[in-house]
């Protein structure tokens, strides 16, 4: 196409709007048209010209051929369509192969409703769709076009001035708009959905303040080298957008600030699609009240301030990789996540009137976050979850000894980690080698907690002091008051002069304690040191395997009423370790098979006849560290 037709759709007909009857003709840009020309096809077209259809307001039907070959570069010229308000949006399956289009190239289409730009398109004017009221749909095929320029938003499409009309509408008492105030731009308000097509980045602002959105798609291609990303405001204030799909979520990088703040009906599974992020900016979550269950993946190793800000609705988080050193931290406090300042609402409900947060130690956390699960933790800091009194359930993944030469070789509970989480039921901690230590009052006023597995490693060293110098001081589990059953590693030593550790470390509710081993040694043993429970009255039930015991102290279980022994001829037997004798200074033993070892202590005189049912293998194992025997003792 060579303008052998002229600039313009008119230049067949002329320029005398008033050929024939009056009412035969009308004035289009430049020239008359036929009222009766409805439907036009062009084919082999290169360049259409600029203003070549303009205020054709007849036309309803065109179809666009365009050359094919590699030498052309076919394009649509500024204002191509401009004024054609009848012509259907179908002329837009036809323009497939076009590399340019013009300024204002569709403006005035009112009868548009899907529009398409499609990826053969390299460089799109401004307004294309200026005053197009009537798009719902809106597909960008390739969206790579804007990548240099990131400033881009999707009202740049539309135009920055107003436009369109308003009507009065009764039912709702309120006039309705055709198009509303974006940022920096006006969008349709019938444009409800959008799909990008080949994104390598969602520019800054890009969707910002576009509050009628509810359906939008993306398809990313990996970039590979170049960081990717959903910009800074990205989706700001789409308080409508409550369907979002992503395909190629894995190549992003990076999601901004406020990137979906104000989207307050964006689903929470949007981090299904975002498994490769590395960093979330300030907010960017900000007022997402659709948000239930939300997942930080792993792959995130920075993270902005208060990036729930305003989510009233959570009730399960995890955070995959919660902190990566002792020195930094992905995650240090819970409520770090959600805001120091005041936020929500007062809600007046059936299930009774409730604040939708409420104020933690030095921040405030949702009424409705009751499930927290932490992974690849480190050291879990001070005050983590200070005064999250609505917790209910929480586990701790921690990571294996991490440094040698750290001061915490092995993960850490800090100080106040779970103070006054009085509803908290469920506390599950899991540490396969052990942690280092737990800092004061770390589980003080848990006075849900019925039960707990602390893994501190097996051989710490233990004392009466409150002072974080130990590993676990003996007010950790001050207020506990519902603790009933204690699953943890046994000291190695007990400081000097902290003769009732255990009896001090332990609530009075307890009844039953279970030692597992918590440690790197391929062995798996441990010992019982001397009077580590003496005088724990209260407690019924010590539970360890008696294998795992290399040695247990004289006076270990003094003034125990243990209900969980046997007796065999008068020997105590606790998890086949001779504890207790009705005859101190016995000189005959009778045991049987099951025993293990014999506590220190328990008889004091030299014995001089045994009776063991098992293998000679394991009775050396047995009399081992334990007692005097004869030397002509008999076997």
């Amino acid at each position: 196409y060579s303008n052998v037709y002229g600039s313009y759709l008119s230049s067949l007909f002329g320029t005398d709007e008033y050929i024939g009857s009056y009412s035969d003709y009308y004035q289009a840009y430049s020239g008359a048209l036929p009222v009766s020309l409805t439907t036009v096809t062009l084919g082999d077209v290169c360049s259409l010209p600029a203003s070549y259809f303009r205020d054709a307001s007849h036309i309803t039907a065109v179809t666009l051929g365009f050359v094919t070959s590699s030498s052309a570069t076919p394009s649509i010229g500024n204002y191509a369509f401009e004024g054609c308000t009848s012509l259907n949006d179908s002329v837009l399956d036809t323009i497939g192969g076009v590399q340019s289009i013009g300024n204002r190239a569709f403006a005035e289409c009112e009868a548009f409703t899907e529009a398409v730009i499609p990826d053969s398109v390299t460089s799109l004017g401004n307004n294309i769709f200026y005053d197009c009221p009537n798009i719902q749909s809106l597909t960008v095929e390739e969206s790579s076009i804007y990548a240099d320029s990131y400033s881009y938003t999707l009202s740049d499409l539309f135009g920055a001035s107003g436009q369109g009309n308003s009507s009065y509408d009764s039912s709702s008492g309120g006039y309705v708009y055709e198009f509303y105030n974006a940022y920096n731009g006006y969008v349709p308000t019938a444009l409800t959905s959008v799909t990008f097509g080949n994104v390598e980045s969602v520019p800054n602002n890009a969707f910002r303040g576009m509050t009628e959105l509810t359906d939008v798609s993306l398809e990313f291609f990996n970039a590979y080298s170049t960081t990717q990303s959903i910009g800074n405001y990205a989706f700001y204030g789409c308080e409508n957008l409550d369907t979002f799909t992503v395909t190629g979520g894995e190549y992003v990088d990076e999601i901004g600030d406020y990137a979906f703040s104000g989207c307050t009906l964006l689903p929470d599974d949007i981090f299904d699609y975002f498994t490769s992020i590395t960093s979330i900016g300030d907010r960017a979550f900000e007022g997402c009240e659709a948000f239930a269950d939300v997942t930080i993946p792993d792959s995130v190793t920075s993270l902005g301030s208060n990036i729930f800000y305003d989510c009233p609705n959570i009730q399960s988080l995890t955070v995959e990789s919660y902190s990566y050193s002792s020195s930094t931290n992905n995650v240090t406090t819970i409520y770090s996540l959600f805001g120091a300042t005041s936020q929500g609402d007062y809600v007046y409900d059936t299930d009774g009137n409730h604040y939708e947060f409420y104020y933690a130690y030095n921040g405030y956390v949702p009424t409705a976050l009751t499930t927290v699960t932490l992974g690849n933790v480190y050291r879990l800091a001070n005050s983590a979850f200070r005064g999250m009194t609505e917790l209910t359930d929480v586990t701790v993944n921690f990571v294996d000894a991490y440094s040698s030469s750290s001061s915490y070789p092995y993960p850490y509970i800090g100080t106040y980690a779970f103070y006054e989480c009085e509803n908290l039921e469920t506390l599950t901690l899991n540490s396969e080698n052990g942690l280092y230590g737990v800092g004061t009052y770390a589980f003080a006023y848990c006075s849900s907690l019925t039960e707990i597995e602390l893994p501190i490693h097996s051989g710490f060293e233990a004392s009466n002091s409150t002072s974080t110098s130990y590993n676990l001081p003996t007010n950790v589990f001050t207020g506990c008051t519902a603790l009933a059953e204690v699953t943890m590693g046994a000291p190695g030593s007990i400081y000097s002069g902290s003769t009732y550790y255990m009896q001090d470390l332990l609530p009075d509710t307890v009844t039953t304690v279970n030692l597992k081993y918590y440690g790197t040694l391929e062995s798996g043993t441990y010992n019982i040191v001397d009077n580590l429970f003496y005088n724990c009255s209260n407690i019924t039930e010590i539970n360890f395997t008696g294998s795992e015991v290399n040695e247990i102290g004289s006076d270990a279980f003094y003034g125990c009423t243990l209900t969980n022994t046997t007796t065999v001829d008068g020997n105590v037997i606790l998890n086949g370790w001779v504890i207790g004798t009705d005859t101190a200074s016995k000189t005959t033993l009778t045991l049987p098979e099951a025993v293990v070892g014999i506590a220190e202590g328990v008889f004091t005189g030299t014995i001089t006849a045994v009776n063991f049912a098992g293998e000679e293998t394991a009775w050396n194992s047995v009399i081992k560290n334990a007692v005097s025997f004869d030397a002509n003792c008999t076997y």
